[in-house]
């Protein structure tokens, strides 16, 4: 057995790199779901009498030591817009999952 030196903590700015890294996929992966979901719309109202406007709502919450309300109720946004406003907030880690949820219960009976 060696005695392999145990590796440091990571930094604040390693720690910081990995929350975007994990928001930034968030991000992607909304953006794709949005992106596909605009695409089919537009495909229904081709193909029928729809408008190809959506029928649902997006709220979108962000959180970690608390909770903000980014995107609420949005029906008439596009991905690229969605994806701005999504854009402005940036992570600096820790969560609170509680006060997510209680967010988002607001959320839902307020819509």
């Amino acid at each position: 057995m060696t005695d392999a030196p145990c590796r440091a903590r990571p930094s604040p700015q390693e720690l910081l790199v990995h929350i975007m890294i994990v928001l930034g996929t968030v991000y992607l992966a909304l953006y794709g779901f949005w992106t596909s979901r605009a695409a089919a719309m537009n495909t229904a109202g081709q193909n029928s009498q729809m408008s190809g406007s959506r029928q649902d709502a997006y709220s979108i919450i962000l959180f970690e030591s608390m909770s903000v309300k980014c995107i609420n109720n949005d029906f008439r946004s596009s991905p690229d817009q969605l994806l701005d406003y999504l854009l402005q907030y940036k992570a600096g880690g820790g969560t609170s999952c509680s006060n997510a949820v209680r967010c988002a219960e607001e959320v839902m009976h307020q819509y």
